[in-house]
């Protein structure tokens, strides 16, 4: 997305570019709307921003971990290994 707001792709654009290269419905327009949004203000930072609430249990690098054993997992074949809420992976 950066690339492609550098680049000065319209929103739309950008939407059917990442589509057509990693798969239908793998981003969606409002999605790129936020991140245009973020880069428009000069924020180019692609970590994830804090949030309020509370802090997420989920230890992300054995979420990668099982991940990486198995790309062809599902959430729910995740979750279950993971015992954890489907929201809270879902969410990663």
């Amino acid at each position: 997305m950066l690339f492609c707001f550098k680049k000065g792709i319209k929103v739309s654009e950008t939407v059917i570019e990442i589509c057509s290269v990693y798969g239908e419905d793998r981003v969606s327009y409002s999605t790129v709307r936020r991140w245009y949004d973020k880069f428009k203000l000069g924020n180019f930072s692609l970590e994830a921003e804090q949030r309020c609430g509370r802090p997420s249990s989920l230890n992300e690098n054995i979420l990668v971990e099982i991940i990486a054993e198995n790309p062809r997992l599902t959430v729910r074949e995740i979750v279950d290994r993971l015992e954890m809420p489907k929201s809270t992976v879902y969410d990663c």
